[in-house]
């Protein structure tokens, strides 16, 4: 759910969805410090679908992790415990 430019706050989600003429969705954008984010097979994440304010503009999408347009960032350096793989996620 983190962004670069919301944080954390749901209702800030500043990623954005674009219906496809020929079907499907275009989403642009970058999700922060996902867990496992260069290893899941199946990604789940939110978007804006209109800019209306608020969190009722925002609704959650599946995509498979191969998706066209879908990539996860550098493996980041974290303090502490290392068990598990943290990235930025960048819709294209």
């Amino acid at each position: 759910m983190t962004e670069p430019e919301a944080g954390s706050d749901a209702g800030g989600t500043k990623n954005f969805r674009e219906k496809r003429p020929t079907g499907g969705y275009i989403v642009n954008g970058t999700k922060c410090w996902i867990t496992n984010g260069s290893t899941a097979a199946t990604i789940v994440f939110t978007a804006r679908t209109s800019y209306e304010p608020g969190a009722h503009s925002i609704s959650s999408f599946i995509i498979k992790s191969g998706a066209p347009g879908f990539s996860a960032g550098k493996k980041e350096d974290k303090m502490g415990l290392r068990g598990s793989d943290t990235r930025f996620l960048h819709f294209d």
